[in-house]
């Protein structure tokens, strides 16, 4: 079976995650940052359509379940190139173990998980109920005298 179209260039696979502009709201994705941010990591994405520069909150969950196949591959060849020892498989001993466990980290009242509320409101982590009441109610009547 003969074609009239030319060979076709290829790409690797490279994930990406969906969103919205926050001022045009128009549909867009950007690829995954390598190596995988933390969760709730700000990521700071250019709109392809109006050029406003906008903050999206990453968390591992937004990748696509299809996508993570690239993301292990590019893992694994971080660790080789790291010199860690590899499976196998050609996962590291760290990751076939993470990926063991499966299980869900929970926060404690003494070291939450995310702390992005409290970089907000400009209280350290251990702060009371009291500072943390204090400074919202300072940020939200900063907002109101403002105008905000």
């Amino acid at each position: 079976m003969s074609s009239s179209y030319p060979i076709l260039p290829s790409r690797p696979v490279q994930p990406h995650i969906s969103t919205n502009c926050s001022k045009c709201d128009s549909q867009l994705e950007f690829p995954v940052p390598l190596p995988l941010p933390r969760p709730a990591t700000l990521l700071h994405i250019r709109c392809y359509k109006c050029q406003a520069v906008f903050s999206h909150m990453f968390y591992p969950a937004q990748v696509p379940s299809a996508a993570s196949l690239g993301i292990a591959n590019a893992n694994a060849g971080n660790a080789r190139s790291a010199g860690a020892k590899l499976n196998g498989d050609g996962s590291s001993g760290a990751q076939a173990s993470q990926s063991a466990k499966r299980t869900r980290k929970i926060g404690t009242q003494d070291r939450p998980l995310e702390t992005a509320y409290y970089d907000i409101l400009g209280v350290p982590v251990n702060a009371t109920t009291d500072d943390i009441k204090k400074a919202y109610r300072q940020s939200f009547f900063s907002h109101l005298c403002r105008g905000d």
